[in-house]
């Protein structure tokens, strides 16, 4: 294993800071997100941080039913599910990159495009910005969510 403790506890630190966000989250933007975003309902995302000798660590995170807003029983930061199941969104990328979106030095759609983010959904393999890439990014604060549809 490279890295040793340093990267585990990256890794961890990471983790624990994505948590505090995911957890930080009102009720009110995830009705928000839902209402952006319908398709992302019921949906668990995973969210990996994975330092560069590939010590990692994940969390996921269920988003609330579509006819259900129940916050407390509904959604919620879980350690993820040890055999990661087929079809659940995976979000891959170094515990730096972690936190430097979380600090608002990097940008979500940036680190996308320059393969820092790394974006796996099995449910929708053909669009890089997925639903639930922005409603992810929408309930971390790296991303505000539209008050109305853009029209072209």
């Amino acid at each position: 294993m490279t890295g040793g403790d340093h990267a585990d506890a990256a890794v961890e630190a990471a983790v624990r800071a994505l948590r505090a966000r995911l957890e930080s989250a009102s009720a009110v933007m995830s009705t928000a997100i839902l209402a952006q975003w319908p398709s992302v309902a019921g949906v668990t995302v995973r969210l990996v941080a994975q330092a560069y000798g590939g010590d990692h660590a994940e969390i996921s995170w269920r988003f609330p039913e579509g006819a259900r807003h129940d916050s407390a029983h509904d959604n919620g930061a879980q350690p993820a599910a040890k055999d990661g199941g087929p079809g659940i969104p995976l979000m891959v990328a170094s515990p730096a990159t972690w936190m430097s979106l979380l600090d608002g030095q990097a940008n979500l759609m940036n680190e996308v495009l320059l393969g820092r983010l790394r974006c796996v959904n099995p449910n929708d393999s053909h669009r890089a910005r997925s639903d639930e890439l922005h409603a992810v990014g929408a309930l971390l604060g790296l991303a505000s969510v539209p008050v109305q549809p853009l029209t072209l």
